[in-house]
């Protein structure tokens, strides 16, 4: 079994300390860029994902799904390759990340019921911390919405 999923890899590869990995890491994304070329294993939608049921211990993705037609049936995708833990981040709604440009504007109750009826462990924090450090750096406005997904 893989161990980590990083779905809309991008160019960051640094944010790995919400999984305590940074072996095995199979990064996807919709485009091949010359930031992500170096390291890009797959090109597909993250809504229609190339892998076996439960292929990876750990999925993750950043700042992906409110740009995603059907963050529905990303979400669900995401969910579907993983064996244990599915992290999702996505910006706060009051947040100076979030982009005139996003497709979806997603809030915690929207993650909650959609997941509420087939996914029992779902955590949220909210970011008051930087992506790319361990340590939480307040902040006065929450920049993220950190969604944990516990699977199987």
């Amino acid at each position: 079994m893989l161990e980590t999923l990083d779905v809309g890899c991008g160019y960051r590869q640094d944010d790995f300390h919400y999984f305590d990995c940074r072996e095995n890491v199979t990064y996807v994304d919709l485009q091949v860029s010359s930031f992500n070329k170096p390291f890009l294993d797959v090109q597909c939608s993250g809504q229609f994902l190339p892998f076996r049921n439960k292929s990876f211990n750990k999925v993750f993705s950043r700042l992906v799904i409110e740009y995603a037609d059907d963050p529905e049936l990303f979400l669900r995708e995401l969910i579907r390759v993983a064996w244990h833990e599915v992290i999702v981040i996505t910006p706060h709604r009051f947040s100076r990340l979030k982009k005139a440009h996003v497709k979806h504007q997603l809030s915690k109750n929207w993650f909650h019921k959609l997941l509420q009826n087939y996914v029992h462990n779902v955590t949220f924090e909210f970011g008051l911390f930087r992506l790319d450090t361990e340590s939480p750096v307040l902040f006065t406005v929450p920049k993220f919405i950190v969604v944990r997904v516990k699977v199987g």
